[in-house]
């Protein structure tokens, strides 16, 4: 279908309103628009006149950063929510590990422990992942499988 020189659009992010962006494919060359231009006439208005549609957006894969991203935020938000009180973050409880407060110290090795345990069994995953001995997880079920905390 080509209608005003636009032979393909699509959402470029998940948002759908009128005035959304879009990536419009016209005269062979990739445009950003919002789905309500109507630009020299021939914009995505005139387009979605002719019976064009936009598709809907299609996120990109997620990456091995994005993966760590979450993981990092799991351990930093876990030494946040500490009960009783948390630390700043995961860095920030490591700190304590020499503190001369024993239960300082105790929850600081608890919470290396855990955090050690934690990337271990990421990698392990991420290897079995590329092995093609499990399917790739989302990132919401990693985070549920990675070990919980326990603290002293």
């Amino acid at each position: 279908m080509n209608m005003h020189g636009i032979t393909f659009a699509r959402y470029s992010t998940a948002e759908t309103s009128d005035s959304a962006p879009v990536i419009a494919i016209r005269n062979g060359r990739e445009e950003s628009r919002r789905a309500d231009d109507d630009i020299e006439g021939g914009g995505m208005l005139a387009y979605l006149a002719g019976g064009g549609v936009i598709d809907p957006y299609i996120a990109p894969p997620l990456t091995e950063a994005d993966y760590a991203s979450a993981i990092q935020t799991h351990i930093d938000s876990t030494a946040q929510g500490k009960p009783g009180g948390g630390y700043a973050d995961g860095y920030a409880a490591t700190t304590y590990l020499n503190s001369k407060i024993p239960a300082w110290a105790a929850e600081a090795a608890a919470f290396i422990a855990w955090r050690d345990a934690v990337w271990v069994y990421a990698y392990t995953e991420l290897a079995k992942v590329q092995g093609g001995q499990r399917e790739l997880p989302t990132v919401a079920e990693l985070i549920e499988e990675l070990p919980t905390i326990v603290w002293p």
